[in-house]
């Protein structure tokens, strides 16, 4: 079974996107589906997949496990490399529980930890010396985002792709969260495609989904050792 089927064998119903959040008609979220609201549409999920078949990362980060469906199909990517493990965040308790109970029954098991901290701290007590991210999916809540990646980034904790979850420029037209306005997460990915990266692609369908590849060459991933070396002779 591939993991759409695994995750249909213990109780996953598939909805239209279009059912699980409002959209406009733009986004043609009836060609998407989901298991439920507030799930990453299962198209993204297999692009996600097929980006860790290809690139056969060691270490992936996913902020935000909620019921763990996205964390499943990383976590069976990585099965199928035979290789790598995925670290996802989730800071609600009993969403963590729930998530690991659904999913520790399956052979994915040791390809994924799920750790119930906020996203925040658990980037400023992480040890970016040892464990760097080959991939990262960002898929916590939208104001927070962008600084999750900023501070992993410049502690040296990101060395190839990012992905960003519901960056919809269409979004507001028909979904609002107050607290979490599109208009500044989406702008604030804008100046992270600009200034951190080589280049990226915007999927603006359904919820919309931004990925990117960081640029080596500014890196602190790939300098930080040789910055403090120097520094230290000074």
């Amino acid at each position: 079974m591939d993991w759409v089927e695994c995750v249909q064998s213990f109780g996953g119903i598939l909805e239209p996107e279009s059912t699980a959040h409002p959209h406009c008609p733009e986004e043609q979220a009836h060609l998407f589906h989901t298991f439920g609201g507030g799930e990453t549409e299962i198209e993204t999920l297999w692009l996600l997949w097929a980006l860790l078949r290809i690139t056969k990362p060691q270490l992936v980060l996913e902020t935000g496990t909620f019921r763990g469906v996205g964390t499943f199909a990383l976590a069976s990517a990585l099965k199928e490399n035979g290789r790598g493990k995925l670290i996802s965040l989730e800071m609600d308790k009993d969403k963590a529980i729930k998530a690991y109970n659904v999913l520790k029954g399956n052979d994915i098991t040791d390809f994924f930890e799920i750790i119930n901290q906020n996203s925040l701290e658990f980037i400023e007590q992480l040890d970016t010396q040892i464990f760097k991210f080959d991939f990262a999916f960002f898929d916590s809540k939208n104001n927070i985002r962008p600084t999750e990646f900023k501070k992993l980034y410049d502690k040296g904790g990101l060395t190839n792709l990012v992905a960003f979850h519901d960056t919809s420029r269409l979004r507001e037209r028909t979904f609002i969260i107050e607290s979490e306005p599109q208009d500044i997460y989406v702008a604030e990915l804008d100046k992270i495609e600009k200034m951190y990266c080589r280049g990226g692609l915007d999927f603006s369908l359904a919820k919309g989904l931004r990925v990117m590849q960081l640029n080596k060459n500014i890196n602190p991933a790939f300098h930080y050792n040789n910055y403090t070396t120097h520094a230290s002779n000074d």
